[in-house]
């Protein structure tokens, strides 16, 4: 995840018209960018799908480095409990 995060964050960093004048904060930018993906959360109903499209849905977004929550009245949750 964190791989994944900060290749995003170099992506962005590329198309900023003023980043040779914040050159020596990219280290300290790229860290905020990643620590705040690691604490977001996407709460997201995934009932609906087919458990195939589902995972495949959550895979994805948890690539880009954010967490995954189902909603506490979710099928997934009341069977992990």
């Amino acid at each position: 995840m964190t791989d994944q995060a900060r290749a995003e964050f170099h992506i962005w960093w590329e198309c900023q018209p003023f980043k040779d004048l914040f050159e020596e904060f990219k280290p300290q930018m790229a860290n905020v960018w990643v620590a705040s993906r690691a604490t977001c959360v996407v709460l997201i109903d995934l009932d609906e799908w087919p458990t195939s499209i589902a995972h495949a849905i959550q895979t994805a977004i948890e690539a880009t480095g954010l967490k995954v929550q189902r909603p506490q009245n979710s099928i997934q949750s009341t069977e992990e409990a």
